[in-house]
């Protein structure tokens, strides 16, 4: 609030206090006030907010000269490192090419001006490997996937390589080094000749930093299962299998998958372990602690956080089923209709047929040694599915067939 006393303008800025704010809206008082201001107390705040001034004007005036003195240190800086030598921290991680691990990190100090070359030497006398057949990566890496960058020109600086001709950041003021790069080394004398891309050295490091762990729940193996190591194929690693643990009726395995590649490759990866081909399985993810199905075949792994779990179970498909009776004159007569899961062996199927023939009341004996599996094509019995095979669930019909004794059919080209 504003007074006017002896044609001087004064703000009270006592009436911002706590103690007399409530007194703002008391006019009386206020009126009061004005009567005993007096003009030296107008002069004393006139004084201290000159004095103010005076110190926010030092201020500015020490900042800059601050930055006088901040220029003047970076120049002194500039012509230090054209005349010295800056000593870098950097990790140095030695690939196993036996097993395609990737060593610990190990710091190493190093110094800007040198050139790869002259690395190789050093890391060759640091850590007792062959420098002239020796591989030098890097990384170069987003949030989504990293780029494996390959040493290859002997000559370049290690300024112009790993810092991007940038010394540091801030490297020059505070004389720390804000990022450590990490080299990783191989010196094989047979990797060395392949072409860089085509090398075990940049797909086992490529592989490692660009894929994801996955907790896998598998169904029983099917016979056409096997269990198979991990290769390294001609395009790169897309799949390591890290454990197998076997449960009654369900197997658990880890395994090391490149994010990169979409669901349709893993269902190719996963067919050796389940035994049915991609279209026999299907693939759930777990979200909110519910299932849900993949069902995307041409999207990548990208999206999924290493450490997921994930569940595999067999297709089901409904099959039709026709009694076959040779003898009768009513030799084909539906049966009743059955949903099996991909993957079935014919004979678990046989078990599973007994079962529903007798809930559902179906009039007719059938024993599991003494009945057959065939093929319906039209009204005519096609081929007979052993109890060893699985059930092909492209097929719609089948026929199902009692025997007077025991099958004598062990393989598809036994005449019938």
């Amino acid at each position: 609030m504003s007074l006017e006393i002896d044609e001087c303008k004064c703000c009270l800025e006592a009436m911002t206090r706590p103690d007399y704010q409530p007194l703002v809206d008391n006019k009386r008082i206020i009126e009061k006030l004005q009567e005993e201001i007096t003009l030296a107390n107008m002069e004393l705040i006139t004084a201290r907010r000159h004095n103010k001034k005076i110190i926010k004007e030092i201020e500015d005036f020490e900042d800059d000269d601050s930055e006088v003195e901040e220029v003047e240190y970076d120049s002194l800086s500039d012509e230090e490192d054209q005349m010295c030598t800056v000593s870098i921290n950097l990790e140095i991680s030695v690939v196993d090419l036996t097993t395609g691990e990737i060593g610990p990190a190990k710091p190493m100090r190093g110094e800007e001006g040198w050139t790869v070359g002259e690395l190789k030497q050093y890391i060759g006398e640091s850590f007792n490997l062959n420098s002239s057949s020796m591989r030098l990566l890097v990384l170069d890496g987003t949030l989504s996937a990293y780029n494996v960058i390959h040493l290859e020109n002997g000559e370049s600086s290690l300024k112009e390589v790993l810092f991007k001709g940038d010394v540091f950041s801030s490297h020059k003021l505070h004389r720390e080094q804000l990022v450590v790069p990490t080299i990783y080394v191989l010196s094989d004398p047979i990797d060395f000749l392949e072409k860089y891309k085509d090398s075990l050295m940049y797909k086992y490091v490529d592989f490692h930093f660009n894929s994801i762990l996955l907790d896998i729940t598998l169904p029983p193996p099917q016979p056409e299962a096997a269990l198979t190591t991990t290769n390294v194929p001609k395009g790169g690693m897309i799949m390591k299998i890290i454990s197998i643990n076997y449960e009654e009726d369900k197997r658990k395995i880890q395994v090391q998958v490149d994010k990169r590649i979409t669901l349709a490759q893993l269902k190719r990866e996963l067919v050796p372990l389940i035994g049915v081909p991609p279209t026999g399985f299907i693939v759930y993810g777990i979200r909110n602690n519910e299932e849900y199905e993949m069902e995307r075949l041409d999207e990548t792994l990208m999206d999924i956080v290493s450490g997921s779990k994930l569940i595999v179970r067999l297709g089901r498909v409904s099959i039709k089923l026709y009694l076959l009776q040779v003898n009768s004159t009513e030799f084909c007569k539906f049966m009743m209709e059955s949903v099996v899961a991909v993957g079935t062996l014919v004979r678990e199927f046989k078990k599973q047929i007994i079962e529903e023939a007798k809930v559902q009341g179906i009039d007719c004996v059938l024993e599991l040694d003494k009945m057959r599996l065939r093929y319906k094509n039209g009204v005519y019995p096609g081929r007979v599915y052993l109890d060893h095979q699985m059930i092909d669930t492209i097929i719609e019909t089948y026929y199902v067939e009692p025997l007077k004794g025991p099958e004598k059919m062990k393989h598809d080209k036994q005449i019938q």
